[in-house]
C-alpha cells in the first residue's frame, strides 16, 4: 500500500515597521509537499502511469537539507544508488552526479570499442 504524506507549507514574508524592525509575518501563499516512500518499483510505477513521461526526460532531484540539493541525477543513479551514495556524489565528486554519469558512459564506450577491436582482428 502506498503511503503518501502531505504537508502544507506556509509561505510568509516579514512585516517591517517604520524603524526597520520585523514585527510579524504576512501570509504570502501555501504549497503542498508530498512524501512518498522511495523504491525503484514505486519510481517505475509513477513513470509508467504518467502519460508522456519518459525516464530520460525527467529531472531527478535529491535534497538533503536546505542547502544540499542537486537535480543532475539520471534515472540509473537515482534508483540504483543508496541515499548515502547519492549524497557522496553531490559532495565529493567534482562535477557531481552529471560528471559521474558522463564518465560512466565514456567508460562503456571505451569497453565497447575494445570488444569491437578484438572481434575485428583476424585470427
Amino acid at each position: 500500500m502506498l503511503k503518501v504524506y502531505l504537508k502544507s507549507r506556509q509561505e510568509v514574508e516579514p512585516v517591517v515597521n517604520n524603524q526597520g524592525k520585523v514585527v510579524g509575518h504576512t501570509r504570502k501563499g501555501v504549497h503542498t509537499e508530498y512524501y512518498i516512500p522511495f523504491s525503484k518499483e514505486k519510481v517505475d510505477e509513477i513513470i509508467n502511469s504518467s502519460v508522456g513521461s519518459y525516464r530520460e526526460n525527467i529531472i531527478y532531484v535529491l535534497k538533503n537539507g536546505p542547502e544540499m540539493r542537486n537535480d543532475k541525477f539520471n534515472y540509473n543513479q537515482f534508483v540504483n544508488l543508496s541515499f548515502v551514495e547519492c549524497c557522496d556524489l553531490m559532495i565529493t565528486k567534482k562535477g557531481g552526479p552529471a560528471m559521474a554519469a558522463m564518465e560512466e558512459q565514456q567508460q562503456k564506450i571505451v569497453e565497447q570499442s575494445q570488444i569491437q577491436n578484438k572481434q575485428d582482428k583476424p585470427k
